[in-house]
């Protein structure tokens, strides 16, 4: 499925914000589309191979949270996981995430992906 711009609707881009001025501010920051619906994805780092955050409606409500790790394999690589509110974590939807740096600018870019459960 494509959006209107052109891109497939299963692609998330995630930005990096200045937050030398408000330490409040959301480190990344992008949108991804949902059941048809375009929202808002804001992300704080809490340590140094994690950040939490959330996926918000229109109306600046949660709609599902999000974590996102940096893959052990490499550092460029992360999952980002929006875990269901009322449901166990094997129901979340995971995304892979690969960090491009281009011109003096970097950012994540990636699509849903299946990842393998590692209990089994």
């Amino acid at each position: 499925m494509k959006t209107e711009q052109g891109l497939p609707s299963e692609l998330i881009f995630l930005f990096f914000n200045d937050t030398s001025q408000n330490s409040k501010r959301p480190e990344l920051t992008g949108n991804i589309e949902i059941e048809g619906e375009r929202k808002r994805i804001a992300l704080w780092k809490r340590s140094a191979k994690k950040h939490g955050g959330r996926i918000e409606n229109p109306d600046k409500s949660t709609f599902v949270r999000v974590e996102m790790y940096q893959c052990r394999s490499s550092e460029k690589k992360s999952i980002l996981k929006l875990l269901p509110n009322n449901g166990p974590e094997d129901n979340a939807i995971c995304y892979l995430l690969q960090l491009v740096e281009k011109n003096g600018k970097a950012y994540y870019r990636g699509a849903k992906k299946a990842i393998p459960n590692r209990n089994k």
